[in-house]
């Protein structure tokens, strides 16, 4: 932005809409133009509808005057003939939360290619929308800001800067999928921070091994249809994978050519070749590739299950939907029951029916009295019913909090995503802010608070994309207080959702793991938590097993005890069938020779207990993702942990009584209504057979630096 007065301090005000069409003005952090006149704003947004229009305003800090005023008018149709020519943008595509976002740096072969068939092969919602860099000057500074990506892939070793780091970092370990393609400046790229934090996850050497085609052949594990990967007789430089605690996807025989590492709640794919090399572009199963890192299959299979999306009858589509109304807040009293209205109009009927016919025609005799009765008997109702209505309400608060605590790589840190519902008796603004109860946050902590809506009711889904305007008020939102929402309009026996996000950093480590995986895949050691209050209705899973105690009397789990797995004491079973409930049913194909089948419980959409709730959340793929549950796992889909419980993790979920998020309503700290504290901790659990380990053969022993200088000139 040019053309400002130098030392002028302004902000970018941007006019969108939640998702119930309320207006909303989010607010950037106010900045001092320099001394030539320019200066960049960084406002982020959330908008609740497909269609809405974003207004935005310059506005001087200090005398609150508009400088200028630009408008964005929003689709979900792509734009028609883009205008690459105009430096502002006046039309913005708009897509669903369904669709996942790819972040890409560096070259990549054929990337372009893979995103038209994934655009194509989805019909009008696109399977995967790509976001190409040329360069790492321009990736995002903020986990907020990655917030909407699902995939990171970049070739090489990127230059990011702290900032860039840290978001990332952030990004991967809430649950972001991270591709990295090799690199022949392993030496270099090693030394940057980006480097030693890949370093401590796979393991790697400094010197690099030579790819030939029978390294590259490894590829068709899991392409088994595609043609042979070739670098045509060129030798590549292939980095040397020595950690035992990764998985292995492909293995050639020279070491892993593609591993992938749980990171927290995310995962770190690393292909130890340079995908960019010239020397495989002549490869034509690229496409195939990226759609089996990206979309973990095919992208026919990845299409047929976008299409097999179904509305169900109770209304809820999606696991987000689901936990919204296990929270929502109506008022206890203040308002007739609907057979308190029932038999009043019955009441009413027979009074001015029966009762006044037999009154005056019966009685009395005089059937012209009922001019004199009808009014008497309206004013009695009216009276009787003033006098009778319940107490007026109060304000209602529910909340749902789900408390992540994770430990990755010797350090530890706490996430916490709150969910509240607030309804007040009357209709006016109100004043809403998150603060975050002390016995789980730190002075660090980071809290954002924003409007939260449903699928089917922010992104179209079973309404209409801009569903119904009112004429509500606007209230705000800024950059500089995230953890306030001001002048919020609520309408009378309606209410408002809203989500809270923070995070921060232990002082002291909130628990202690010496867990590890037996041969025979149990876990074996002991872990202590160090949480503010004990942890009910608890269990752990790891790999495809789940851990529970003895019998439901002895779930409370106390603060600094330690818990092991004992016969005896505690019980496991298979992951899956506990999760769907399956049991054992009586086949009925045979009355002769009947067998007994696993059946699963069917999945219950109305189900309002977060507990369950935030599980099937956490193991949505595991327990079979949309064919058991009937229910899709998008908005939320950064809470799934299928992966990690898979690849060297162990998740303990629970119940705990104590609020995560408090929440001030008009200056004045409500207490719940209703709330529900549900705690999910990761935790590393080593591998105590590491057979994925790998030796330097003799060969790569004595290999010089001379010797790994000339293999790396060959990418």
């Amino acid at each position: 932005m040019s053309g400002l007065s130098a030392g002028q301090n302004i902000r970018l005000d941007v006019h969108t809409v939640d998702a119930r069409n309320t207006p909303l003005i989010e607010s950037s952090h106010p900045v001092v133009v320099d001394r030539t006149g320019r200066v960049t704003v960084r406002c982020l947004i959330r908008t609740g509808r497909l269609d809405a229009s974003l207004k935005l305003r310059v506005v001087d800090s200090q005398t609150k005057n508009i400088l200028c005023e630009h408008t964005i008018r929003c689709s979900e149709e792509p734009q028609a003939n883009p205008d690459s020519a105009d430096p502002v943008c006046t039309r913005l595509q708009l897509f669903r939360h369904d669709v996942p976002f790819l972040l890409s740096i560096g070259p990549l072969h054929d990337l372009n290619a893979f995103l038209s068939e994934a655009a194509s092969a989805g019909g009008k919602v696109p399977l995967l929308v790509g976001y190409p860099l040329d360069s790492s000057k321009d990736f995002p500074s903020s986990a907020a800001a990655m917030e909407v990506f699902t995939t990171v892939m970049i070739s090489g070793f990127p230059d990011l800067n702290s900032d860039q780091l840290q978001a990332l970092k952030t990004w991967v370990r809430d649950g972001g999928h991270l591709i990295l393609t090799g690199s022949s400046e392993i030496t270099t790229g090693l030394s940057t921070p980006f480097g030693q934090w890949l370093q401590s996850r796979f393991g790697l050497l400094t010197s690099t091994r030579r790819a030939g085609d029978r390294e590259l052949a490894a590829v068709r594990q899991l392409l088994p249809q595609s043609p042979r990967m070739s670098a045509h007789r060129n030798q590549l430089s292939m980095l040397q994978i020595r950690s035992g605690q990764v998985d292995i996807l492909a293995e050639s025989p020279s070491g892993p050519l593609i591993a992938q590492s749980a990171a927290g709640g995310g995962r770190i794919t690393l292909i130890a070749v340079n995908l960019s090399s010239p020397f495989l572009a002549g490869w034509n199963a690229f496409p195939d590739l990226y759609a089996r890192l990206i979309l973990e299959g095919p992208l026919e299979k990845a299409a047929s299950a976008s299409r097999t999306s179904r509305i169900s009858s109770s209304g809820v589509t999606d696991l987000t939907t689901q936990l919204m109304a296990s929270v929502d807040a109506v008022p206890q009293t203040g308002r007739w029951s609907i057979w308190s209205v029932i038999a009043v109009s019955f009441g009413w009927l027979l009074l001015i029916g029966p009762v006044d016919w037999f009154l005056v025609v019966v009685l009395f005799r005089r059937p012209h009295l009922t001019w004199l009765t009808f009014p008497l008997w309206t004013g009695t109702a009216l009276t009787a019913v003033f006098f009778l209505k319940p107490a007026k309400d109060s304000t209602v608060l529910n909340t749902v909090h789900i408390v992540d605590v994770a430990s990755d790589q010797n350090e530890q840190f706490v996430r916490t995503r709150s969910f509240m519902s607030v309804s007040i008796p009357e209709t006016r603004q109100i004043h809403v802010r998150a603060l975050p109860a002390r016995p789980l946050s730190g002075p660090d902590a980071a809290v954002n608070l924003h409007w939260a809506g449903r699928p089917e009711d922010v992104y179209g889904g079973m309404y209409r994309a801009s569903g119904l305007s009112g004429s509500l008020p606007a209230y705000r939102h800024s950059a500089s207080s995230p953890d306030v929402l001001d002048a919020v309009p609520v309408l009378i026996d309606g209410s408002f959702e809203a989500q809270t996000l923070s995070a921060f950093t232990p002082e002291r480590p909130l628990l202690e793991s010496t867990f590890s995986v037996s041969g025979f895949g149990l876990l074996t050691g002991t872990m202590t938590h160090h949480l503010p209050v004990p942890i009910e209705d608890w269990f752990i899973v790891c790999e495809n097993r789940v851990y529970l105690p003895a019998t439901d009397g002895h779930s409370r789990w106390d603060p600094d005890t330690a818990w092991s797995f004992q016969r005896g004491r505690s019980r496991v079973t298979d992951l899956r069938a506990w999760l769907t409930g399956r049991r054992a049913a009586r086949s009925e194909s045979s009355d002769e020779n009947p067998t007994d089948q696993p059946t699963a419980a069917r999945y219950r959409a109305a189900e309002r207990d977060p507990l369950d709730i935030v599980t099937m959340m956490s193991l949505y793929q595991t327990a079979g993702g949309s064919q058991y549950t009937g229910l899709t796992h998008h908005t939320l889909e950064i809470l799934e942990r299928s992966h990690s419980v898979r690849s060297g993790y162990a998740l303990l979920v629970g119940r705990m009584h104590l609020d995560a998020v408090r929440y001030s309503i008009n200056d004045r700290i409500h207490a719940p209504t209703k709330t529900d504290t549900i705690v999910r901790i990761l935790f590393p659990v080593r591998r105590q057979s590491a057979s994925n380990s790998y030796a330097p053969s003799p060969e790569a022993g004595a290999q010089t630096a001379s010797e790994s200088v000339k293999r790396t000139d060959h990418t």
